[in-house]
This record gives structure tokens, C-alpha cells and sequence, in this order.
């Protein structure tokens, strides 16, 4: 529990807004309609992003905060094939513990 309440604490502090229809789910809106959406699924984080500087920025605060792994590209999610259509968001997936 404070695991969770610190890393909303760092996120909502960075900009992000906390969704109230789920409350793993965090949304930053830019300058210029750029958009960075992340979401927790226990110990997992999933981002995605259309500003690469947001995106640096965000690694940066998560590994200063956090003890973090960058797992790559998200390939598969609660069983399912994550396929990228577009190059215009990119998605990573990663580890707090």
C-alpha cells in the first residue's frame, strides 16, 4: 500500500492525472496535443507515448524513484498479443518493486 500511494504521489507530481474510472491509470497531456498514458498492473507498468522527451523525462523520475527494469516492447499483456499498428505511439514495458 505505501508502494502504491508513494508512486502516485511521484506521478501526479510529474503532471499526471489519476483517471476515476481506474485508478491505476495515469494521463499527462502536452503542449501541442502530445499524450502519455500509463497504466499499473501489480508490479508492472505499461506506457505509451507520442512525446519522446515526456517519455525520457518520465524514465528518468521512475529510476530515481524507483527501483526499475526496462522490459522492452510490450509483446503480450494478461494473456494477449499486444501487435503495434502505428508508429506513432510507442510502448514499453517495465517493473517497480
Amino acid at each position: 500500500m505505501v508502494r502504491e500511494v508513494r508512486f502516485t504521489r511521484a506521478i501526479k507530481k510529474k503532471g499526471y492525472n489519476q483517471s476515476q474510472a481506474d485508478h491505476t491509470l495515469f494521463i499527462k497531456h502536452s503542449l501541442g496535443g502530445k499524450l502519455s498514458i500509463l497504466i499499473v498492473y501489480v508490479n508492472d507498468i505499461i506506457v505509451t507515448w507520442n512525446d519522446n522527451s515526456e517519455m525520457n523525462n518520465l524514465k528518468e523520475m521512475l529510476a530515481n524513484e524507483f527501483e526499475i527494469k526496462n522490459l522492452g516492447n510490450l509483446r503480450y499483456f494478461l494473456g494477449m498479443e499486444v501487435v503495434r499498428l502505428k508508429r506513432e505511439f510507442q510502448s514499453l514495458k517495465g517493473s517497480i518493486s
